[in-house]
């Protein structure tokens, strides 16, 4: 992390030096902005600031998270960022990733035909991909066009990824929501019926119907929330239930649930009871960090003991496979 300082001229700096790489700046709470609005906003204020304003007996700087900034970094590689204040693009120096295609097209293929194929079709369409975007300089936002041109040419119109025939649309969409109570409520988008998912071992089923991989959070989230790496299940539900609340909204193919041949109501036909207390997570006492990668959070870690945001960094990328573009800072408890 690298605390933003105003140049000779007073103002922020708006590409990296040396290299004139683009940069971006996070805020306190965890929004992004691009350096013009970082310049022409007089509400922005950094620690620097917030000190000489206190040296000179001003101080302390007027507090608002969305307008202090905490960090400035180079956007290396990677899709572009979005400016939380005025919307604008910020490109990185490299473009995508193949890692940044490959779930691009991880996702049409999950939204639009229920699975991800294998390994060897996705590397392909990564290839695909890839090269059209060169060609045509960065329009990354036409890849889910381009995964469907990939699926027509490559696979046949209505062909799923074993050969079968299948349609390419969701014909059967069911959608879900999360209430208060931690339950889910999956609506037939035909028919309007609902059914209720209150059961904790019923999650990891459901997120894996909206598209979860079914892949379990690092051991050092779990942790973090006082979930021991080794309880199998309880990692396994934990993680479900954070895709299913980050995917709030999305559609998928019907299993089952609404005929009566899905778990839910082979559950109802079998007379089990349907309520299970959700896990509750505990607040940790140990230090926290909030991890941000090309600006966004996208997760908090506890450590006990001494670590500086240095050494956090370090251990998640070489201990928990985090990406190295990860910028750690220390939360406010």
């Amino acid at each position: 992390m690298v605390a933003p300082r105003r140049e000779e001229d007073g103002k922020y700096p708006s590409v990296a030096f040396p290299g004139g790489y683009p940069i971006y700046y996070i805020c306190e709470d965890s929004g992004i902005l691009c350096p013009d609005c970082v310049n022409n906003n007089e509400e922005v204020y950094s620690d620097e600031d917030d000190r000489k304003m206190r040296a000179a007996g001003e101080g302390p700087h007027y507090h608002d998270p969305q307008w202090h900034i905490v960090a400035v970094e180079i956007h290396e590689e990677g899709l572009p960022l979005i400016c939380d204040h005025c919307g604008k693009e910020i490109p990185s120096s490299y473009g995508p990733t193949d890692y940044d295609y490959k779930d691009m097209v991880e996702d049409w293929f999950r939204q639009h035909l229920g699975n991800v194929p294998a390994k060897d079709i996705v590397e392909k369409a990564v290839a695909v991909i890839r090269e059209k975007d060169t060609e045509l300089e960065g329009n990354w936002h036409k890849v889910g066009e381009w995964v469907r041109e990939f699926v027509h040419d490559h696979m046949g119109d209505n062909r799923d990824v074993a050969g079968r025939r299948q349609e390419i649309r969701i014909v059967n969409p069911i959608v879900y929501e999360a209430n208060s109570y931690g339950h889910y409520l999956v609506t037939h988008v035909a028919t309007g019926k609902t059914q209720y998912f209150q059961t904790d071992y019923d999650f990891p089923g459901l997120a894996r119907t909206f598209g979860w991989n079914g892949k379990v959070l690092p051991d050092r989230v779990l942790r973090g929330v006082r979930i021991d790496p080794k309880d199998k299940t309880g990692a396994e539900i934990y993680s479900a239930i954070q895709y299913l609340d980050a995917n709030e909204g999305k559609q998928a193919e019907d299993p089952g649930y609404f005929d009566g041949d899905g778990p839910v109501g082979r559950r109802q036909k079998q007379g089990v009871p349907s309520v299970v207390s959700r896990p509750v997570s505990r607040v940790s006492t140990d230090t926290k960090y909030d991890v941000y990668l090309r600006g966004r959070l996208v997760d908090t870690v506890f450590y006990q003991g001494e670590s500086t945001e240095e050494s956090v960094k370090k251990d998640l990328i070489e201990h928990d496979n985090y990406d190295r573009n990860i910028v750690v800072v220390k939360a406010r408890q």
